[in-house]
């Protein structure tokens, strides 16, 4: 059992890790395809809001909550737990280098919590498909 959880545990935070850093490479990629763009097209400085929250919040949280769902998956046992321990560690790695020359204001600590509810929510969608 105790195996099953570790292996939920590890999987979920690869995942995460692994698909933050791929989102954070397209992210760099748009902003330099956009960036050459808005430079003919004026009409591109007026939606460049649309990459941050239409497009980057969404798949942000839906990363989180894919990593909860592999991690309950994997992990086989309706926890709420290891969800939470995913989170903690995720949210630490993303602190950790957001922090390295700032201090920690209150959208980050939202953030932070965000990051674990939608993680054991996660968990718990894939929780109700268990035996």
């Amino acid at each position: 059992m105790i195996i099953n959880s570790l292996k939920g545990i590890i999987s979920g935070i690869l995942f995460i890790i692994i698909s933050m850093l791929l989102l954070q490479l397209i992210s760099l990629l748009l902003s330099v395809v956009y960036n050459h763009f808005a430079n003919d097209l004026t009409f591109l400085k007026n939606i460049k809001w649309i990459f941050k929250y239409l497009l980057g919040f969404p798949t942000f949280v839906s990363i989180m909550f894919m990593g909860g769902y592999i991690t309950t998956h994997i992990a086989k046992k309706k926890s709420v737990i290891n969800g939470v321990i995913v989170g903690g560690v995720v949210m630490v790695s993303m602190m950790w280098s957001a922090l390295a020359n700032a201090e920690l204001t209150t959208t980050g600590l939202v953030v932070s919590f965000a990051v674990i509810v939608v993680i054991v929510l996660g968990g718990a969608s894939a929780s109700k498909k268990l035996p």
